[in-house]
């Protein structure tokens, strides 16, 4: 409220404080009005920053996240793949933002069993992240997770196997035995 006051409603800084805000009611499980203020976040970001900012690519991927929580696929599936549009304009095809984009709709296209479809996102997710990360990051873990679960989806086990035994590889590397 107080940014609101200070800075007026259509304050790009407005439309961050919304993103954040929502981000926090969706991990407290508030989703209703998670996406109540992450569409006004997207609205504020979008009119005051224009269509290829990479902070309305995030509120589109934290409203579409909200969406999926909320069991509404197909609007999360149109907006993680506006925000992908937006990220690769503003910060290039292969960006590790892009392959952040790639596997939430990688994870949401796997969730709704359309395996085929989920791969080549989830693959490219993986081929960013190992470029850009490195080859023993947590990331590219998540990402050979991901894509085994494609896999596992599809009835190719030893495929999953080998992605599933490499990202165990990884964070056995990369997490200490305390961790959780």
């Amino acid at each position: 409220q107080a940014r609101r006051r200070a800075l007026g409603n259509d304050h790009p800084d407005v439309g961050r404080s919304l993103t954040a805000l929502g981000t926090l009611y969706n991990r407290q499980g508030r989703y209703q009005q998670a996406q109540e203020l992450q569409r006004e976040a997207v609205a504020v970001l979008e009119a005051s920053l224009g269509p290829d900012d990479p902070d309305l690519a995030e509120a589109l991927m934290q409203l579409g996240l909200t969406s999926f929580l909320l069991s509404q696929p197909a609007e999360a599936e149109t907006l993680y793949r506006r925000a992908l549009q937006v990220h690769e304009t503003a910060l290039g095809p292969d960006s590790p933002a892009v392959a952040a984009n790639l596997a939430h709709l990688g994870f949401l296209l796997t969730n709704q069993e359309r395996y085929q479809e989920a791969e080549a996102p989830l693959q490219r997710s993986l081929n960013i992240r190992e470029a850009k990360l490195g080859a023993d990051h947590f990331q590219v873990a998540d990402s050979l997770d991901q894509l085994g679960d494609v896999y596992a989806g599809e009835s190719r086990y030893k495929e999953a196997e080998v992605l599933y035994q490499r990202a165990l590889q990884i964070k056995r590397k990369v997490y200490a035995p305390e961790h959780p």
